[in-house]
């Protein structure tokens, strides 16, 4: 008798090694506490108490926007819009991860530039469209420019010697202004500055100035100057049509004999 194979076994199977897990990421930092602002001139100073763990930055933001201040302190000073309310919350970033948003601020009012009675002293100078040596007159718009301001701040605009507010602007989001005005009617011929008063982006006083010169033969601009003088010249027209006409109905003078 033939002896029996014994039936093949197959190996028992073996488990697959457990798959890698990554480590687990930052968790989220605490959110700011303590969220206070104090208003100030067209800005306002937001503080907070600090989050716990490695902060890497604080991003504060307005309500209203589209104000933001970025700062690994726990202070930042932020623009605003003279004579507009806000509050203010805070984020804090660990890295690319932020918390969440903070408890708002207290609400605060900005303050408007001050206007100062004298032209103040500084050495910033605005740009211009008016070509060098170039005079104005009343009635005249000229467009301004000017940098350096806070971001979203009001600057007030006024021509001294006796100072007249010609302007109020809010910057753009770098600070700068562009802005047309228009020489008034109570500019007396001579010379005159133009001053823009507002904050710097530490809230500090900022000035920018634009020298002008008005001149009397611009007092009469547009389409009131164009008008008077085409008056005149069909005034000076008449008046040569006139003796032309004298002239020929003279009568003859006879000579004697």
């Amino acid at each position: 008798m033939l002896p029996t194979s014994a039936a093949p076994t197959s190996a028992a199977p073996t488990s697959a090694p457990p798959s890698p897990t990554g480590s687990p990421g930052p968790s989220a930092p605490d959110a700011p506490t303590g969220v206070t602002a104090i208003a100030g001139v067209s800005s306002a100073l937001v503080e907070w108490t600090a989050s716990p763990g490695s902060i890497t930055k604080y991003v504060v933001t307005a309500a209203p926007g589209p104000a933001t201040c970025t700062t690994d302190g726990t202070a930042c000073v932020i623009g605003g819009a003279a004579g507009t309310e806000y509050t203010y919350t805070v984020v804090a970033y660990a890295g690319n991860v932020a918390s969440a948003p903070s408890a708002p601020s207290n609400p605060v009012t900005l303050e408007a530039p001050v206007v100062s009675p004298t032209p103040p002293a500084t050495d910033a100078t605005m740009t211009s469209d008016l070509s060098s040596g170039q005079t104005v007159g009343v009635g005249m718009k000229i467009t301004v420019g000017g940098e350096g301001y806070a971001a979203y701040s009001t600057v007030d605009i006024t021509l001294y010697s006796e100072p007249t507010l010609l302007a109020t602007v809010v910057t753009d989001a770098q600070g700068s202004f562009r802005q047309e005005i228009t020489i008034p009617a109570g500019a007396t011929v001579g010379e005159h500055t133009i001053i823009a008063s507002g904050v710097d982006a530490a809230g500090n006083p900022y000035y920018m100035k634009l020298p002008v010169t008005v001149a009397p033969q611009l007092a009469q601009t547009g389409s009131r100057a164009t008008g008077i003088l085409v008056a005149a010249i069909a005034l000076l027209s008449v008046g040569a049509v006139l003796v032309v006409l004298g002239w020929r109905r003279r009568p003859a003078v006879r000579l004697g004999r």
